[in-house]
């Protein structure tokens, strides 16, 4: 039996990954047991038990995780959140999948952000630390992000292990499904992601003015935020010329008929763990433009880079990719290794 505490994941990435994490776990008929909160999109049934949102510095999570542990009787732990137990469990095997590189502080280096995500990012570095012991096994998406944790975390050189994943089954029905209604818009750029102060929006937009001030380029630019700030810069953007059209919160499907849209994928992430954006935009057929950020570059081959912390930069490497007809295409170099780690935490 598995039991996968993952009390508190919040929305996003890492709760796409555990909902495919769960199907494939039904698939292959394991037995597990999942704690999450309703709000990672998973249903409850006799396999997942909804919780509140935790604290994964608190008392209750180990209360939450202990009580669990005596009614299901696991022979593994998989701690989905990136933070172990706060205290040590006998008897079982430990598992932590490590997927926010805000907890490496070489990486977060230079990225701004509100005081309290500072202070909460100091308090959860400061308690991984504490309880590296708590876990035998690290899991993470790529050696990029292993090899920093090492150094900044010293782990041993044994416990770490990289079983990237992502939801390439969805991704290859999906292309099969819709390919012959494709029509993409040879002038079309798409970013699919929250406004968090990583994911650089405010150079994206401002990229886009210089593309229309500059360069005299009006492409479109299809985004999905929600914080008001840049909503406000998308308005003033169009208003001097631009062509930017946010769609706010996007269903899974949804979001990737857009996608399929597009002719090209920008990401101008400056913090990612594997960044999904990159490979979903590539396996749907798009051109991907990405940071040159050495972490994207163990994931993917892409079809053109840019310095993201250059607006002018990003927007000249726009223009070139517009007027480039022999640009190459994107190639993702992972490979989705799920069922290996499973393999690796229950056996096959």
């Amino acid at each position: 039996m598995l039991l996968i505490d993952a009390s508190n994941l919040s929305t996003g990435g890492g709760s796409t990954l555990l909902r495919m994490l769960i199907d494939v776990l039904k698939h292959r008929q394991t037995p597990f047991h999942v704690i999450a909160p309703a709000r990672t999109g998973v249903q409850h049934d006799a396999d997942i038990s909804l919780c509140k949102v935790g604290n994964p510095l608190g008392r209750r999570r180990q209360q939450l995780v202990e009580n669990f542990v005596q009614q299901v009787q696991p022979t593994n732990i998989l701690f989905f959140g990136n933070i172990p137990s706060p205290k040590p469990i006998s008897g079982v095997s430990t598992y932590t999948y490590f997927q926010n590189a805000h907890l490496i502080r070489f990486l977060s280096k230079g990225i701004e952000q509100p005081i309290k995500d500072k202070l909460r990012y100091w308090a959860l570095r400061r308690f991984v630390k504490k309880t590296l012991r708590n876990t035998d096994y690290w899991i993470f998406q790529t050696h990029f992000i292993k090899n920093h944790f090492e150094k900044e975390y010293g782990i041993g050189k044994n416990t770490g292990f990289v079983f990237p994943f992502f939801d390439l089954s969805h991704l290859q029905n999906w292309t099969a499904t819709n390919q012959a209604a494709i029509k993409r818009d040879r002038n079309s750029f798409v970013f699919l992601s929250e406004g968090y102060p990583h994911k650089n929006h405010s150079r994206l937009i401002r990229a886009w003015e210089i593309l229309n001030s500059k360069h005299g380029l009006q492409p479109k630019l299809h985004l999905t935020v929600g914080q008001p700030h840049l909503i406000n810069s998308i308005k003033s953007a169009n208003e001097s010329g631009c062509s930017i059209e946010n769609h706010g919160f996007l269903e899974r499907d949804k979001a990737l008929a857009l996608v399929q849209r597009c002719e090209f994928t920008v990401f101008p992430s400056l913090l990612e763990t594997i960044g999904l954006g990159l490979v979903e935009g590539s396996l749907l057929g798009t051109k991907v433009i990405c940071s040159d950020s050495q972490a994207f570059s163990e994931v993917i081959r892409p079809s053109a880079t840019f310095d993201a912390m250059d607006s002018e930069n990003i927007a000249e490497v726009i223009a070139s990719s517009l007027s480039d007809k022999d640009q190459p295409p994107s190639n993702v170099l992972i490979e989705n290794r799920l069922e290996q780690m499973i393999d690796f935490i229950v056996g096959s």
